[in-house]
């Protein structure tokens, strides 16, 4: 039956935003792998090794500009079912900043040998373009965001394709989503690479730091929190993990002796499975 509950736990709270995440790079790295922090292994490898700057968080990869043919610099990784999201609900988000006036760029892509996902700079348009789906659909299907990303500012780019809707999004810096309808997304063998695309005939010359995959359509709740009012946020984001003790006064059932119920936190009602002693 339902009892109460009293005694000590010492919580460990995942945040919401880790809910779905497959990739995360923080970018931090002196110079060669950019790791994925989240464990799950989708490491970028760094051809002609760019530079590592002061980013948004810790350091940035850095696309040098002018880079001559044969010596471009740009990271990639193979396809994994992570990367292959283009046929279901999925976000990018990161922080990116422009370093070379006048000339546009790649900023995320996976577009060779099929077309999923790209995310790019126009400085002729100053215009942010995002696409999600087969090639053949990419003018029907390309959200833009007008801005003018100096190239001293990094800006936050949120690009989201949204499969049972139909729709992708972009947005920069918090804003409204700039929405296009498409007709469907393609999941495929592409490689996946940071500041430059399939071809790799130039590197795109990009500050890139804190880049995230998530496998649904964040909420805007998390687009506030991974913008935190324009100073950002890194892995694993909010910090819940080293709670202290705390008091338990909660209904909740006993089950060879161990409890579950819920404990009223200070973040959130958050469901405990643990022992403890009944009052």
């Amino acid at each position: 039956g339902t009892v109460g509950i009293s005694g000590t736990l010492k919580a460990t709270i995942a945040d919401p935003l880790v809910d779905d995440l497959v990739a995360y790079w923080k970018m931090n790295e002196a110079s060669g792998t950019r790791v994925d922090a989240t464990g799950r292994g989708n490491d970028l490898t760094a051809v002609n090794d760019g530079i590592a700057i002061a980013g948004k968080i810790g350091n940035a990869y850095s696309n040098p500009s002018g880079q001559a043919p044969g010596t471009v610099s740009y990271l990639f990784c193979d396809t994994t079912s992570d990367l292959a999201v283009g046929g279901i609900d999925f976000t990018i988000a990161g922080w990116f900043r422009m370093n070379e006036s006048g000339v546009g760029g790649y900023l995320v892509s996976k577009d060779n040998p099929d077309f999923e996902y790209q995310l790019y700079y126009s400085f002729d348009a100053e215009t942010f373009e995002w696409t999600a789906g087969d090639v053949s659909v990419l003018a029907a299907g390309t959200a833009t965001f007008t801005g003018d990303p100096f190239t001293d500012a990094f800006y936050f780019v949120v690009a989201y394709h949204d499969s049972v809707n139909d729709e992708i999004g972009v947005s920069v810096n918090g804003a409204a989503f700039s929405t296009q309808a498409t007709i469907g997304g393609v999941a495929g063998a592409s490689p996946f690479y940071i500041a430059t695309q399939f071809l790799a005939t130039h590197g795109d010359a990009a500050d890139v730091d804190e880049v995230g995959i998530w496998q649904r359509v964040v909420s805007t709740e998390d687009i506030a929190q991974l913008y935190n009012a324009g100073a950002g946020i890194t892995y694993p984001f909010r910090a819940l993990a080293a709670q202290d003790d705390q008091t338990l006064a909660a209904e909740g059932t006993v089950s060879g002796g161990e409890i579950a119920g819920t404990l009223a936190a200070t973040q959130a009602d958050q469901t405990l499975a643990s022992s403890g002693t009944v009052a």
